[in-house]
């Protein structure tokens, strides 16, 4: 619950400040339509595949600021 509240507001794939809050750990940003999920490690920032579902395109450690491209199966 400690994530959300060091969450600044802005969309860590396209810069934009049209962020809003989904759930407490989730966030919608209105520009590039990216979902942001914070856990206690990681931000991922989920897109929307072509088959609808959510796709994992870019994680970030919450900690050190390392930055990692991974593409997973849709959520």
């Amino acid at each position: 619950m400690a994530p959300s509240k060091k969450y600044c507001g802005t969309c860590p794939w396209c810069g934009s400040t049209l962020v809003g809050r989904l759930t407490q750990n989730r966030f919608f940003c209105q520009d590039c339509f990216s979902e942001i999920a914070i856990e206690e490690e990681w931000v991922r920032v989920y897109n929307i595949g072509p088959d609808g579902g959510l796709r994992c395109q870019r994680q970030y450690a919450s900690r050190e600021g390392k930055k990692s491209t991974r593409r997973s199966k849709a959520v």
